[in-house]
């Protein structure tokens, strides 16, 4: 097959992607394509490489060897800043809010590399600014009412239930206009409630948005629940790939990670 047409057919691609951080290979021989408008889910203990691999795809840790393609186009070498304009956007384990902003103000500081005012235009506040900061306040509440976060709007960031907040990091990155979107252990400190509410989300934003979605998750109900495809990690090196029912029933996973968990 054309390999070309292979590089259009996926919005992320890493080969051979590996880094060492002295003598320790955190990460070794990851090779993952993701295809538009996949939900993948990346799996594994804690330890295995996950959050380092999310760092690699993104920007924040240069690769020791390996390369990373965003819709075909060579980004290795590229810093996190321009890999988002490229459409490529994540959240964080820990949650990185501006918490001193209000929701609202948090999701227009996405949009701040798509303005078009020059800042002549902005520091004399002309027309085109007042006009193109309408048009951002708008789409940021259209974005808030997705998530239903707009009756909180100009609540703190930091007011927010810790629920919330997760769901205003993930409605953040959509404000970038993402290709794919990289949520790191979005369900994280959420009670069960939270999480059937986040599994609902992220389908939505999916279909909405028409955005392709990587997840590294702990909770095994919502990986095997929404996931179309899953990227097992153990000790840095991928393990095992597959649809749910697979990689439930590989016994290398099970051995690896899930234990008694695959079985129930």
């Amino acid at each position: 097959m054309n390999k070309a047409i292979n590089q259009e057919e996926y919005v992320l691609r890493g080969e051979n992607l590996g880094i060492n951080f002295g003598g320790l290979k955190a990460v070794e021989d990851f090779n993952i394509t993701i295809k538009k408008g996949e939900l993948v889910g990346l799996i594994g203990p804690n330890g295995a490489g996950k959050t380092t691999a999310f760092n690699l795809l993104t920007g924040v840790y240069k690769p020791t060897f390996g390369d990373i393609y965003l819709n075909g186009e060579k980004v290795t070498k590229m810093s996190p800043h321009l890999r988002v304009t490229k459409g490529i956007a994540r959240t964080f384990q820990n949650i990185r809010l501006f918490k001193k902003l209000s929701v609202l103000d948090n999701v227009k500081v996405a949009f701040n590399n798509s303005m078009k005012y020059s800042p002549l235009t902005a520091t004399l506040r002309l027309p085109k600014f007042w006009q193109e900061e309408q048009e951002i306040d708008q789409k940021a509440k259209d974005i808030l009412k997705v998530f239903n976060l707009n009756d909180v709007e100009e609540e703190y960031a930091c007011n927010l239930p810790y629920g919330k907040q997760r769901k205003l990091e993930i409605a953040r990155a959509i404000a970038t206009n993402p290709q794919i979107i990289l949520l790191d252990e979005p369900a994280a400190g959420m009670n069960p409630t939270e999480t059937e509410e986040l599994m609902s989300t992220i389908k939505l934003i999916k279909e909405k948005y028409q955005v392709t979605i990587l997840l590294i998750e702990h909770d095994m109900k919502l990986v095997m629940g929404i996931c179309e495809r899953i990227v097992v990690l153990n000790y840095g090196r991928i393990i095992a790939f597959g649809n749910p029912q697979e990689i439930q029933s590989n016994k290398d996973v099970i051995t690896a990670y899930l234990g008694e968990e695959a079985e129930c």
